[in-house]
Parts: structure tokens; C-alpha cells; sequence
């Protein structure tokens, strides 16, 4: 008997005719068995929806795809990939395990997944997008990666611009003068050990080895990311030596800004955590030398960035790896910053707190690259610091309370809807609890004087600085209140004083050199203690109370000798202090009544803050206190100017950046 045929195999797809006939078609090219045998046009039409099985063969191909080219790239002398690539391979789960996780997650997680690559782009679980749309941007935001430059005509990668086989994949060629040559080996020394003293364990978005490195092949960069990474570097060294008057040099750190500045089309282009290592430093700039367009908008496009790459969320893999804490400091330094301009600006922040879930970084030494000591972290409780305390705990415990205090924000803060003075006093009460219980478990250890010599940030002072203005913040509102309860007023008074004081202490035992930000916290808390002091003059606290606005003042006169701006708003601090301060004295003034001196030149101060942006959010609380104080209403003097400064910011914002 002879064997029967073997059984024809399915196709995935027939033809037109085929599937209206219902024939069985065997998917030939370009036209199937039973077409060809007639003579016959034939079509295929390829659905819109690919079939489950089909999309979990296409995934699988692409993932295929992604990790052959990150070989590529590995085996091409990319650092950013071949760094811990090993870890992430080890982490990926069998091909068994594979089928069960396609059958329980939904196909937007596997997009996810491979965006969250290293320059992938992030999709939320509630996205709308297509996967078509999904894919193509992630692997538009791939071939970028190896692509120094794009085609004028059109955006699209010219044939012009291949990467060049003198220079690995991922990076970008460097022809321009270097200022970095400039400079003496013993300068650049001075500088980089600067940066490292002032930013490394607060700042930490590059590891200290890394920074190191670079300076070490300063003389030989052929990168343009990584001569513009020094560049910031350099420039912030040179301003912190010129500010806290360790050095003198001859060296302008704007010069640094700006000729890195000159590369962001290249760098932006990257799209990956390079490029938001660099809006960072250029936002740090702005922090300290403040220029256009800002650092609110560098950080704003920074954590745009970081959701984009999903820094935001937890991965599922919870494989422990350099990779994975870089990824995670570079996160939450973004949203510090983004957070402290915002509640500093008075705008609303770029991420909800509801939508992150990614962990705070582990508390290790900020150079550590051992991953054992990285596994042994993450099996202790994260929730409080270790003891003894590492490099970085210090920050990772003010990352806490800036949590707490976005958390204050936006519920104390909000404007959509008017609440209750019961639930809001209810609310604060719950958010005293909470930062109480944040400063029982501050690190009591003292470091030696060697340590904090070298990490100036580490005292106990740094913590109590943010607790106390993280304190003004939260009862600040219930000033305004037309019975203040004794107990919010003492607890304000209180943090005032604290923020002063502790100031005035860092400027005597330690170099550091202020901000915006640090003359925005010392104006406020000591206008709001004299604000305190209008609404109840009591002789309680009065001598802690001018002992802390003498302490304001001395803050504010060395800002001011540092920092231009900074002396219009002593010169206002001053004059708000000595006409509320003689009416106590000398007997006139009944609580919560105007007083009638501080009218006189207070126009002509005020007048002189309408230009000036870079302490924006000063104009609410100071409105508020001035209108009180005196008895008139201070019209809205910011509105305008602020308005014009955004119009200005946005038309700004695409020929610095994009």
C-alpha cells in the first residue's frame, strides 16, 4: 500500500482569490499554486491586526534583533552598553518562561520592555499608541545612537553621515578647539578635585571613577559628549573655587557653559541617559550662574526625558547592577531638582509622585562597584539609613524628605478646589508626624574632619537646613489665617529661626557656595519671622528671634557680595526688619496692625524685584506679608512681568535647545 502524501503545511497568509473561493492557497510568491496555474492576478492583503501568535513571533524576532545589535555595539567598544551587558543578559528569562509571560501580560508590557533599553522610549500601560507607532520609536531613537549628524533636508539620516570606522558606535567625533588643552595639568587637578568636593555625594549622576577617567584622558577626548560632560565640569570647578575664595584663576566658567552649550544638537540627539546627563549639568549651571533659558527648563526637559527612557518605573527584572543604579541616581537627582524648582517657582512639576515606583538608589559609598555590596544594600531595610552611614546617605535621606515635601505641595498647595480649614489642619498635623519621624532617624555617627573636608555636605546641618525650610513650607499657609493657632505660629517661628541659624553655621565651618535657591530659603524664613513677630510680639522668643535675624542678614550680605541680585533683596529684608522691629520697641505697634513706617520706600523696593525672575515664587508669600504688614493691598506686580518672562522663555527655549 502505498504511503499516503504528506500533509500540506498551513500557510499564514492566502490569497485574495484563495480566501473568497475558500481554497486552500499555499502562500507562494509572487503568486500562489492554484493563480499561476490559471493565469490568474494575484493578491495578497496583509491584515491590520496581526493574529496573537503572529505578534509574539514579531516581538520575539525584534528582541532578537536588539540583542544582536547591542553585541555590535558591545563588541564595537560602546561603553554605555558593554558596562554590565552581561547582567541584563542574565536576567532575561528562558524560552520555557517566555510563553506563560506572553499568555499573562498584555502586549504593551513586552513594548515596554524593549523600550526600556538605552535609548528606547518609555509607553505607559494606559497608552493609546499603536505598536506600530511604538516600535518605530524606539528604533528611531536606536539608530540615532550611532549617527553623528541628520540630513538639512529632511531630518532623515544622510548617506553622508555613516559613523566613521575610526570611532566605536554610539559616539560622536570631535573636531572643534578644545578648551580643555588650555589649561596647566595642575589647574585641571584643582578643578576636578573641586567638582568632586562639592557635588560627589550630592550630586552623584556620574560615578567619581568615571569623572576621573575622563580627566585623566582630558588631552586625548575624541568625543564630543564626553569633552562637553568635562567642560561642565570644569566650569562648575571653577566656580566653586572662585565663590568660596579657595583659589583665584583667570578662567571664566562661563566659557565652559557655553562651548559645551555649542554641542546640543549633537548630544540631544543621542537620546539616551548622556543626553540627560548633560541637561542636568547644564541645569547645574544655571543653578549657580543664572542665564538663559534656566534651570527649570533644563531640568523640565530632563525628567521629560527620563520618562520617556522610564527611568520613572520599576523593572521587572530586579537584577542588582551598575547599570540599573546609575539609571536610578540619575532619576531621582532629576527629580530633586525639578521638585525644588517647581515648589521654588510655583509651578506644578513635570511627574505625578503617583506614577513613579521606582526605588531610591542603594545606600552605598557613591564609588562603590562591587555588586555584592550592592546586593547585601537591597536586602536591608531601605526605609531609614544604615548604620554606620555611607557616602550617600545624606542625600538619600533628603530624597525622603523632598518626597515628603512634593507630597505637602500637592496637597496643602492645591488650586482646584477649595478645602476646609479643618481638613487642612488635619493634613498638616499628618505631615508634622511624618517629618518628625523623618529627623528621629537622621545618621547621629560624625564623620572626620578629612571626610567632610572632602564632602562638605555630609554635617548634620545639611539635613537640618532642608528640615526646617521643608517645616516653613508646610505651615507657611496657616499664617494667613484669620485666628492662627499658637502652636502652628511657634512651630513657624521656630523653623524660621532654624533656617538661619543653620545657614549662618554651614557659612562659618564649611566653603559652600550658594544659590538662588539657598537666597530664596534665608529671605523667606526671615521675612516670615518678622511676619511672626507682627502677628504676636511677645517677649518669649524675642531674643532668639533677633539673634536669628541678625544671622539673616549676615547670610544675606555675603550672598549679596557673591551674587549680584541677591542685594535688592537684602536691601528690602532690611528695611522690612528695621521699621517692624522700632515699632515693637518703642511700644507702637498692636499685633496684626499696620505699621504705618513701612510704607515709606516700600514701593520703590518693590519696584526694583519686578525684573527679576530668578527668584519667582518670592512674589507670593512676599505679597501677602507686605499688603498685611502695611495695611494696603500690593497690586499683582509679578503677574505682568511673569507673563512677558514666560512668553520670552518659550521663544527662548528652541534656539538654546532644541
Amino acid at each position: 500500500r502505498p504511503p499516503k502524501p504528506a500533509r500540506r503545511s498551513r500557510v499564514s497568509l492566502a490569497c485574495q482569490r484563495c480566501k473568497h473561493r475558500k481554497q486552500k492557497c499555499n502562500g507562494g510568491q509572487p503568486s500562489c499554486g492554484r493563480c499561476l496555474k490559471l493565469n490568474l492576478s494575484c493578491h495578497y492583503v496583509v491584515p491590520a491586526y496581526p493574529k496573537p501568535v503572529q505578534a509574539k513571533i514579531y516581538i520575539k524576532a525584534l528582541e532578537d534583533r536588539v540583542a544582536e545589535l547591542e553585541t555590535v555595539l558591545k563588541n564595537g567598544g560602546d561603553r554605555t552598553v558593554s558596562d554590565d551587558h552581561w547582567t541584563i543578559a542574565a536576567a532575561l528569562p528562558t524560552e520555557g518562561n517566555w510563553q506563560d509571560q506572553d499568555e499573562i501580560q498584555p502586549l504593551v508590557n513586552a513594548v515596554r520592555d524593549l523600550s526600556h533599553d538605552v535609548a528606547g522610549s518609555y509607553i505607559g500601560g494606559a497608552s493609546t499608541i499603536t505598536l506600530g507607532r511604538a516600535l518605530g520609536k524606539a528604533l528611531a531613537g536606536r539608530s540615532m545612537l550611532s549617527l553623528p549628524a541628520l540630513s538639512p533636508e529632511d531630518g532623515r539620516l544622510g548617506p553622508t553621515h555613516a559613523p566613521s570606522n575610526k570611532s566605536h558606535a554610539g559616539s560622536l567625533e570631535c573636531n572643534t578647539f578644545s578648551l580643555l588643552t588650555q589649561m596647566s595639568q595642575e589647574t585641571a587637578d584643582a578643578l576636578v578635585h573641586a567638582y568632586l568636593k562639592h557635588m560627589c555625594t550630592n550630586f552623584p549622576i556620574i560615578f567619581s571613577f568615571e569623572i576621573l577617567d575622563l580627566h585623566k584622558r582630558r588631552l586625548d577626548l575624541d568625543d564630543i559628549y564626553e569633552e562637553s560632560i568635562l567642560q561642565l565640569i570644569y566650569g562648575l570647578g571653577i566656580h566653586f573655587l572662585q565663590k568660596t575664595s579657595e583659589t583665584s584663576l583667570s578662567y571664566d566658567p562661563e566659557q565652559f557653559y557655553f562651548a559645551a552649550l555649542e554641542e546640543r544638537d549633537s548630544i540631544l540627539r543621542l537620546g539616551d541617559t548622556r543626553a540627560l546627563t548633560y541637561l542636568m549639568l547644564l541645569g547645574q549651571h544655571c543653578y549657580r550662574m543664572p542665564k538663559d533659558p534656566g534651570a527649570w527648563t533644563f531640568y523640565g526637559l530632563a525628567m521629560k526625558m527620563c520618562v520617556e527612557l522610564g527611568l520613572h518605573r520599576q523593572r521587572r527584572s530586579s537584577k542588582v547592577c551598575l547599570k540599573s543604579e546609575r539609571n536610578k541616581r540619575l532619576f531621582w537627582i532629576c527629580y530633586w531638582h525639578e521638585r525644588e524648582l517647581a515648589v521654588a517657582m510655583g509651578r506644578p512639576p513635570s511627574i505625578c509622585d503617583h506614577d513613579i515606583d521606582v526605588e531610591l538608589p542603594l545606600d552605598v559609598d557613591e564609588a562603590t562597584q562591587d555588586l555584592d555590596v550592592f546586593q547585601k544594600a537591597s536586602e536591608q531595610d531601605r526605609s531609614i539609613p544604615p548604620f554606620p552611614p555611607t557616602s550617600l546617605s545624606t542625600l538619600i535621606h533628603l530624597l525622603r524628605l523632598k518626597r515628603i515635601e512634593s507630597a505637602i505641595q500637592h496637597s496643602i498647595y492645591r488650586v482646584d478646589r477649595l478645602q476646609p480649614s479643618e481638613d487642612l489642619c488635619q493634613k498638616t498635623d499628618e505631615f508634622l508626624e511624618k517629618l518628625l519621624a523623618w529627623k528621629s532617624v537622621i545618621p547621629q555617627q560624625e564623620y572626620d574632619q578629612d571626610m567632610l573636608e572632602n564632602q562638605i555636605y555630609l554635617s548634620y546641618d545639611s539635613y537640618m537646613a532642608s528640615y526646617h525650610k521643608t517645616l516653613r513650607i508646610l505651615l507657611q499657609p496657616r499664617l494667613y489665617e484669620r485666628n492662627v493657632q499658637d502652636r502652628y505660629l511657634g512651630l513657624c517661628a521656630e523653623a524660621c529661626r532654624g533656617v538661619c541659624e543653620t545657614y549662618k553655621r554651614l557659612h562659618t565651618t564649611l566653603p559652600i557656595s550658594f544659590t538662588s535657591l539657598s537666597l530664596q530659603s534665608v529671605f523667606l524664613a526671615g521675612l516670615t519671622l518678622i511676619y511672626c513677630m507682627w502677628i504676636d510680639n511677645s517677649t518669649g522668643m524675642a531674643f532668639r528671634n533677633h539673634s536669628a535675624l541678625t544671622d539673616c542678614s549676615i547670610m544675606l550680605y555675603v550672598m549679596a557680595e557673591r551674587w549680584q541680585v541677591g542685594k535688592k533683596y537684602r536691601d528690602l529684608f532690611e528695611l522690612v526688619k528695621k521699621s517692624v522691629l522700632d515699632a515693637i520697641q518703642e511700644g507702637r505697634h498692636a499685633p496684626r496692625t499696620a505699621v504705618a513706617s513701612l510704607k515709606d520706600g516700600m514701593q520703590t523696593s518693590l519696584q526694583q524685584l519686578q525684573v527679576d525672575t530668578e527668584v519667582e515664587n518670592v512674589a507670593d508669600d512676599l505679597e501677602q506679608m507686605i499688603s498685611d504688614m502695611t495695611g494696603e493691598a500690593i497690586p499683582a506686580w509679578h503677574d505682568e512681568t511673569l507673563s512677558l518672562w514666560t512668553m520670552n522663555e518659550s521663544s527662548n527655549i528652541f534656539s538654546y535647545i532644541m
